[in-house]
């Protein structure tokens, strides 16, 4: 029995000593790893439904994926592929035998994005004038509805649920284009008295470094009027614009005696 105690205690040393060879370093710590975590995709933010996927690109066997949301473990095993079910803050850390494991930088799962209706607005005429019938048209191939409202500072009144409007009043107006599962886009639209004459220049937009600048080819002394979706906002009135609020923006040129002119809208998104 003696002997047998003896084998048994060489065995087990014998079982510590290969362990410890294998999962530490000479020194008995454990090894680090020699590749980074990394999650694809790699936008900041993701959208629910999307598949992750893990990857380690360091040579050593990664035995498990270890998932989780805000810091609390989701999924545990050998794929390296896991699909959120819950918005939040993902990460995932990869096991391997012998070494410390290793942790990804985290990823945000958002709700799914409401696409863009992948159409234009247009109207016919494109300088109309009271008494005469206006004509919103729409180029995607999504089944659409259409929202003609007079447009106020502080408020908006709805005028007619058809692409077609006659207006009998001047000023201005705005068609929203809507669709199930889009977002709706709305084109500004300035309804002026036929005696008026038409602004002679365009209006252009360009964006750098989330500042709008319309530029206007006309020789007339014009003035500004930026625009978000259907409301003028307060006090942009300059040439340049910086939103601080996600949305459609456009802006109004306007000069004495003439009909103003609205540009094209553009989505401007701002981050927090």
């Amino acid at each position: 029995m003696k002997k047998f105690g003896k084998l048994l205690g060489i065995i087990a040393i014998v079982a510590i000593i290969g362990f410890s060879m294998t999962a530490c370093n000479e020194d008995g710590t454990f090894a680090t790893l020699s590749g980074e975590v990394t999650i694809s995709p790699s936008e900041a933010a993701i959208e629910l439904g999307t598949e992750l996927t893990a990857n380690y690109s360091g040579s050593e066997t990664v035995k498990t994926y270890e998932w989780k949301k805000d810091l609390g473990t989701v999924a545990l095993s050998s794929s390296n592929k896991y699909k959120p079910e819950e918005k939040g803050t993902y990460t995932v850390t990869v096991n391997v035998t012998g070494y410390l494991p290793k942790t990804s930088q985290p990823v945000l799962i958002i709700d799914p994005l409401t696409p863009d209706l992948t159409g234009t607005i247009t109207v016919t005429p494109t300088e109309p004038t009271t008494g005469t019938v206006i004509t919103a048209s729409y180029s995607g191939t999504e089944t659409v509805k259409f929202q003609w409202k007079k447009v106020s500072i502080g408020s908006s009144e709805i005028v007619s649920t058809s692409e077609k409007y006659t207006p009998t009043e001047v000023g201005t107006y705005a068609v929203t284009v809507s669709a199930d599962g889009y977002k709706s886009k709305t084109l500004i639209v300035s309804v002026s008295t036929p005696t008026t004459p038409s602004l002679t220049g365009t209006i252009s937009l360009s964006l750098s470094s989330g500042e709008i600048t319309a530029s206007y080819t006309g020789t007339e002394n014009v003035t500004y009027q930026w625009i978000r979706g259907t409301t003028d906002v307060q006090g942009a009135t300059s040439a340049k614009f910086k939103p601080t609020v996600s949305g459609f923006y456009s802006v109004r040129v306007s000069a004495t005696g003439y009909r103003s002119k609205i540009s094209d809208s553009l989505y401007i998104t701002v981050t927090q």
